[in-house]
């Protein structure tokens, strides 16, 4: 899967049991997992697909969070492209739906007076999956 916070800046992640690692001799180790799936159907086939929030830590204490779909097709599941959500602190997911074929989620980010441990900035982003990428909508 792809994770970056733009199409042009991604970075490949070959993700096995749910997490990855990479160990750059001048950059120093890093890290992507996924931290949460939920299932639905996002395209509306009537078949479930998945809905997850990857976090890639690393290099250093630097770390993203990303929401990724994969949608269920013939053959082999769709790795949509990756919706950069926050690289601050400690967030904080209340919950992550998938609704109507929307995911919703609701979160705790760290907000400009925050400290990294302690998010307050409350937050609801709703996502569709459309032609195939998974894309950000207005509540």
């Amino acid at each position: 899967m792809q994770l970056g916070e733009d199409e042009k800046h991604t970075e490949s992640w070959s993700l096995r049991g749910g997490k990855a690692e990479k160990n750059d001799p001048e950059l120093g180790s890093s890290g992507a997992y996924i931290r949460l799936r939920v299932y639905g159907d996002l395209d509306g086939d009537g078949v479930a697909d998945a809905i997850v929030l990857v976090f890639q830590e690393g290099p250093g204490n630097h770390a993203d969070v990303y929401l990724v779909a994969v949608l269920a097709t013939p053959g082999m599941p769709h790795i949509t492209n990756s919706q950069f959500i926050t690289s601050m602190g400690s967030p904080d997911f209340k919950s992550v739906q998938i609704r109507n074929g929307k995911v919703v989620v609701n979160a705790l980010l760290v907000g400009p007076n925050d400290a990294n441990c302690c998010p307050t900035k409350r937050v609801v982003l709703t996502y569709v999956v459309k032609n195939g990428k998974l894309v950000r909508v207005p509540n």
